[in-house]
């Protein structure tokens, strides 16, 4: 009776060690599952908020003491920034540009445009209406309540920390009410922002998910 008494603490360990043995090899695969999902959850978080963005910017109205600065190009006799009084449509756009829009059957002829949004016409006739990817590239400013790190990073003295920065206080105190709100953000003083006030604009656009834009009176 004394010879199986050491049999069963070697065994008992046995399967205790082996039991434990079992359970790390088995956590990392849950563990390396739980990081992919959550990678692909912030891949689509991104991807959503990228299309809200694009859809506000569509959809929400400029201020109306504000002009609207719009991008014309294609075949018109004056491509370039047009500044359009507030509710202009892509007519007033094209006709700003020495183009003849009652010679066009395109239905956007009526449609109004956004801030920032640019109008092609092609050869053909057919219009092209988009927003301008790179606003800098074609004399827009940027909306530093709309602008990610890498468009803020193509801003004179702006670099990866300062962008960030300028994103991360905005996400953190609300959308900045003026290009002089800036001063929120870490590393923005009087003279930094200077140097950026060139090419800043605060159109009265919000972020999706931080706050609602209001409609003007």
């Amino acid at each position: 009776m004394t010879a199986p008494s050491p049999s069963r603490p070697g065994g008992s360990s046995g399967g205790a060690a082996g039991g434990l043995s079992f359970g790390a090899r088995s956590g990392r695969p849950r563990s390396a599952d739980l990081l992919r999902r959550f990678r692909a959850l912030a891949v689509l978080a991104l991807l959503a908020v990228s299309a809200l963005l694009i859809r506000s910017v569509l959809q929400q109205r400029t201020p109306a003491e504000q002009p609207l600065l719009v991008e014309v190009g294609g075949d018109v006799p004056r491509p370039g920034i047009q500044a359009l009084p507030p509710g202009a449509t892509v007519a007033d756009a094209l006709s700003a540009a020495g183009a003849d829009p009652g010679q066009l059957e395109d239905p956007f002829v009526v449609l109004p445009l956004r801030h920032g949004q640019r109008v092609e016409l092609t050869t053909a006739g057919e219009l092209r209406l988009w927003l301008a990817q790179q606003p800098l590239l074609v004399g827009l400013p940027v909306d530093p309540n709309l602008a990610g790190i890498e468009l803020l990073e193509q801003l004179p003295g702006l670099g990866p920390s300062l962008a960030g920065a300028i994103v991360a206080e905005r996400r953190v105190g609300g959308p900045y009410t003026s290009v002089d709100d800036l001063q929120r953000a870490r590393g923005i003083g009087p003279a930094k922002l200077e140097q950026l006030r060139p090419f800043l604009e605060v159109t009265g656009l919000r972020e999706p998910g931080i706050e609602s834009v209001e409609e003007p009176p």
